[in-house]
């Protein structure tokens, strides 16, 4: 008798959540953005209309920026975690402000948070100004050691990736450059056109337009030589082996902590359709210089655990001071 009670009791906890699971969404879904419009919300807005189509209710993209991506996320965490609020961030909120700025994070990325996905990896790419008079990451090096302290480097923000793998780069080159950090991505590349800064790192897709005009520079680009940017080399092959940057990502999906498994389940199960193999959004976004790489929850909430690992190891090394 006790066993049959007790296998009542536990198909009465889970039925609800597969109910849920089944029945979700039945209202709008709103996903925000932390970051300023013409960034990250460009991606978002490619997938939500799909993801809207197959889940059957609006879905509504936010733009809540303000200090790196953090004001946005913290506002997520506080959320009802019944799936109709997520985050489409990249990665600096996740794993690199939690560990460079902890008095101005107010959330824990491991607890706080339910990680649903990793979407999209940018093809990041080392672009100078074309207002420089160098054309590979070698001859901007040079030009750097012959001019101290005269260039700059963008980033999204102090303690942001950007500036840490800056400052890296800095160490392993002898190089003097002034670091100037910007409320956003989208604030960076046109500063970087108009040659107030003369360096920054940049999602390939972003640059297109600036590196067709000559009015942007692509001297390096990151992990692995790109088919569409022969000559380029790799940024490891310059600065030497044993290079290791921040982790990286262009855009990720997470909600608050305790989304109940079968809602995060069906939004995974979205996100996996509308971004499956020989779509035309995933066509679109991999002509662009993305790579889809979805992850599952499981494995991606072990990533982030590991990223965080990894930040605090490179915040070490590049000398910047967490809450600097």
């Amino acid at each position: 008798m006790r066993n049959t009670l007790g296998c009542l009791a536990m198909a009465c906890a889970v039925f609800p959540l597969l109910v849920v699971g089944q029945t979700f969404p039945t209202k709008p879904i709103r996903i925000v953005v932390p970051f300023p419009p013409g960034g990250a919300d460009i991606t978002a807005r490619q997938v939500a209309p799909k993801m809207q189509e197959d889940l059957g209710q609006p879905i509504i993209i936010e733009n809540r920026a303000g200090a790196n991506g953090l004001i946005g996320t913290e506002y997520v965490t506080k959320q009802s975690p019944d799936g109709y609020t997520l985050l489409w961030t990249a990665n600096n909120p996740i794993v690199t402000g939690p560990v460079t700025t902890p008095n101005e994070t107010h959330y824990d990325s491991n607890r706080d948070l339910t990680h649903i996905s990793i979407i999209l990896t940018g093809v990041v790419v080392l672009a100078t100004s074309g207002t420089l008079p160098v054309n590979s990451l070698r001859e901007f090096i040079d030009y750097a050691k012959k001019n101290p302290g005269k260039l700059s480097y963008a980033s999204v923000g102090v303690g942001s990736s950007q500036h840490i793998d800056g400052e890296i780069i800095k160490k392993r080159t002898g190089i003097d450059m002034v670091h100037v950090p910007y409320k956003g991505f989208g604030q960076v590349l046109p500063e970087l056109v108009a040659g107030r800064v003369q360096l920054a790192s940049l999602a390939y897709t972003t640059a297109l337009p600036q590196i067709a005009s000559g009015k942007v520079k692509i001297v390096g680009v990151t992990l692995k030589p790109y088919a569409k940017l022969p000559g380029v080399p790799v940024i490891e092959e310059v600065l030497g082996g044993g290079y290791e940057r921040m982790a990286a990502w262009s855009a990720s999906l997470h909600g608050p902590a305790n989304i109940p498994r079968p809602v995060v389940s069906r939004i995974y199960a979205s996100l996996s359709k509308v971004l499956a193999v020989g779509t035309d959004l995933r066509n679109g976004f991999e002509n662009d210089g993305f790579i889809v790489n979805l992850t599952t929850p499981e494995v991606f909430t072990a990533e982030v655990r590991e990223a965080l690992l990894r930040t605090a190891r490179l915040l070490k090394e590049s000398g910047v001071k967490a809450e600097e």
